[in-house]
């Protein structure tokens, strides 16, 4: 601000320094205060200061986000019951089994334990069986859960938007190439009822806390995140609270 009131000073100096009169030879001097007197200071030091100042941390991206993005807002109870509904189905109910802070996260065998609807349970041909009990190297005590390879691959993109490649816990089963399936004994399916008891929904990012009455997974309350399109679900996280 020194430099910029100084310059301003100077050159109003030199300009009454150098002022005709009626004699050409005559020079009028003209004090610094005098020049000042007509001249607000704070008003130099206000247009000075907004010249020079650095924006404050924070300011440009608060300017570049105006009007960007979506506004938070509670999810009705409509909205609600229908996400209940959505993940009461063995596609998305399996989602909700364990932790995961990404889709990459995600523990594939706890997905597919109950076949996530896309499993042949205990009606595979006898081939298939003869040859997953050569694979396992006993018989099987319990039912045989089947998924072809390319059901299983689709599931995963369609529901998380990766590839099964990217999966840092893929599903632990035996693949036959023969058939191009995975196999695993099991020996029950079930998976918990949830409550959606409340959430919120940010574009088309939606957060809901569920609730396990009876304590199934070892926790009865967690927060789960995905996508919505219609009645499909893009899996995002899973917490539990």
């Amino acid at each position: 601000m020194k430099r910029v009131l100084s310059a301003f000073l100077t050159g109003a100096l030199i300009l009454s320094m150098t002022a005709c009169g009626k004699d050409a030879t005559e020079t009028q001097v003209v004090s610094k205060d005098e020049v000042v007197s007509d001249i607000s200071l704070e008003d130099i030091a206000v247009q000075s200061e907004s010249l020079e100042a650095e924006p404050e941390e924070g300011q440009v991206n608060q300017i570049e986000q105006v009007g960007s993005g979506e506004s938070e807002v509670a999810l009705t109870q409509e909205e609600l019951s229908e996400i209940e509904q959505i993940i009461g189905t063995s596609e998305y109910g399996s989602f909700l089994m364990s932790e995961y802070e990404t889709a990459q996260d995600i523990d594939w065998n706890d997905v597919f334990y109950s076949g996530a609807g896309i499993a042949v349970v205990g009606d595979i041909s006898d081939e298939e069986y003869a040859a997953f009990e050569q694979e396992l190297g006993y018989e099987p005590t319990g039912d045989v859960l089947a998924i072809k390879r390319g059901d299983l691959e689709a599931f995963v993109k369609k529901n998380t938007g990766l590839d099964y490649s990217e999966a840092r816990k893929p599903y632990k089963a035996t693949y036959i190439e023969k058939y191009d399936s995975y196999y695993v004994e099991r020996s029950d399916g079930c998976f918990p009822r949830f409550k959606c008891v409340s959430g919120t929904k940010k574009g088309d990012v939606y957060t809901v806390y569920t609730e396990d009455e009876e304590g199934y997974r070892g926790r009865n309350a967690s927060y789960f995140t995905f996508k919505k399109d219609g009645k499909n679900l893009v899996v995002i996280s899973h917490r539990f609270a």
